[in-house]
């Protein structure tokens, strides 16, 4: 697994906490093309996985999420190597970032590799979190939905030190 793909899952999992009320618009707009790889994780979902499924699942990481991992909604990810819909969904997805007034939170590149964490807040809740990973021939958007101040953030951070 590439550096930048590692990067990704290890933000999502970092960042797990968050609310992106917008992103439904581009989730519906693009789940149903073909060409498309699409993930769409419940609240019901979420819930019977709970903490004790998150915990198990994560015990050999660096990483706690269980603790706030009940705040988490939902999370949606859509995935494309068609490079027209990935052309497509660049321009959607940078509408929405400026639509939204968001923070880039953290950017990274490796050998053509980009990763991109962009962050919404109001106050001192966070309440949108999206990912954007770009490889040569993917493109991945990665949207998560709950609500989270920055204290649950630094506390998934400070495990693995």
């Amino acid at each position: 697994m590439n550096t930048i793909v590692r990067m990704a899952v290890a933000s999502v999992l970092l960042l797990v906490a968050i609310n992106a009320a917008a992103q439904p618009e581009l989730y519906k707009k693009y789940s149903s093309t073909p060409g498309i790889t699409k993930v769409y994780i419940s609240p019901t979902m979420m819930e019977l996985v709970g903490n004790s499924g998150v915990a198990n699942a994560l015990k050999n990481s660096d990483i706690n999420i269980s603790g706030i991992f009940s705040k988490l909604k939902e999370l949606y990810i859509i995935s494309t190597d068609n490079e027209g819909i990935r052309q497509d969904i660049t321009k959607d997805f940078d509408k929405l970032v400026n639509n939204r007034k968001v923070e880039l939170l953290m950017e990274a590149s490796d050998g053509g590799d980009d990763m991109y964490i962009y962050c919404h807040r109001t106050q001192d809740i966070i309440n949108s979190i999206y990912i954007r990973a770009l490889q040569p021939d993917e493109s991945t958007i990665i949207m998560l939905n709950g609500e989270f101040t920055m204290n649950d953030v630094k506390k998934i951070m400070s495990r693995g030190q």
